[in-house]
């Protein structure tokens, strides 16, 4: 079952919503997500909370997330780096426990990201 006729099996959109989106789909050459949110069967917030629920994935809000980076440039090249500070059961994640080692329930996930023009 593809994802159109999933989010119709849940009742999220109708039979004629996925029909309409399947037409601009095919006359535009959109992803059916982007499809689905511009002929407004479903805002893009509710189809994200959708699918998270479909794939059985958690739905991360990065505008509730603040982040600081720093940034340097270099000749033709950006790098930012930063840490985003995460407590793992926020997002459905059990930190492990094997008896003999235990993971803390709070970390963070450090990114490095280098921009180069071409």
């Amino acid at each position: 079952m593809g994802m159109g006729e999933t989010l119709v099996a849940k009742g999220v959109i109708t039979e004629a919503q996925l029909a309409e989106a399947n037409a601009r789909r095919e006359s535009t050459g959109q992803r059916l997500d982007r499809a689905l949110v511009d002929v407004g069967a479903v805002t893009s917030d509710a189809l994200l909370a959708a699918m998270g629920e479909i794939l059985h994935l958690p739905v991360i809000d990065l505008d509730a997330v603040t982040v600081d980076v720093d940034v340097l440039r270099t000749g033709e090249r950006l790098v930012a780096s930063g840490s985003i500070p995460t407590t793992w059961t926020d997002y459905g994640v059990e930190p492990p426990n094997l008896g003999f080692v235990t993971v803390d329930g709070a970390g963070s996930v450090d990114f490095l990201v280098t921009l180069e023009q071409n």
